[in-house]
């Protein structure tokens, strides 16, 4: 079931404050099988539901599940911080995962659909789907991976991802394909 919002969005470098414009799921997943509400009134927002991983600790600011958009829609287990952002890492997030395009979110001044299991964005010229970035590489990396087990950065999870990125990716390049077989493949 979906319902119709209205739009009006403010994009930061990657980050987005967005309220939806086109129908909306109510509930999305991501690529390590957590589940999310997916609320949206004046903007959306993922929210804990049945499935849903807990919350991480924060050393600062107080825990919640924040969403950002480049290529894939990720869901953060984030913190806030006291300037009114927040913030994560990439051991904490995850790609959204998708069995077909209306398992998406849609925006006003992006587009996304189900390729490959994943939500990826539809303009293909600022995201080729050929190129992976270092950025993308974790996202891809961590996204099987269920969240209890990468809280910890130097858990051996995140540890075993960064070795994977780190062989595959030069810092601020583009990274050689196919990732390594644990890895989301775009």
């Amino acid at each position: 079931m979906s319902k119709a919002i209205t739009c009006a969005c403010t994009l930061f470098g990657t980050f987005a404050a967005c309220s939806a414009t086109e129908l909306q799921p109510h509930e999305v997943f991501d690529a390590s099988g957590a589940r999310f509400a997916w609320v949206c009134e004046e903007y959306c927002a993922p929210e804990i539901t049945e499935g849903t991983p807990p919350l991480p600790p924060c050393n600062v600011g107080m825990p919640l599940y924040a969403w950002r958009f480049g290529r894939f829609i990720d869901i953060d287990a984030a913190c806030t911080s006291p300037d009114g952002g927040w913030g994560a890492s990439s051991n904490q997030s995850r790609p959204l995962a998708c069995v077909d395009t209306s398992d998406c979110p849609q925006f006003t001044t992006c587009s996304f659909e189900c390729r490959s299991g994943l939500c990826q964005n539809k303009d293909t010229s600022r995201f080729p789907a050929a190129v992976i970035t270092w950025s993308d590489a974790f996202a891809l990396c961590f996204g099987p991976i269920a969240r209890d087990e990468t809280i910890d950065p130097f858990s051996a999870a995140s540890v075993q991802v960064s070795d994977a990125v780190a062989q595959s990716c030069p810092v601020g390049g583009t990274c050689t394909q196919p990732l390594p077989v644990t890895c989301l493949q775009p």
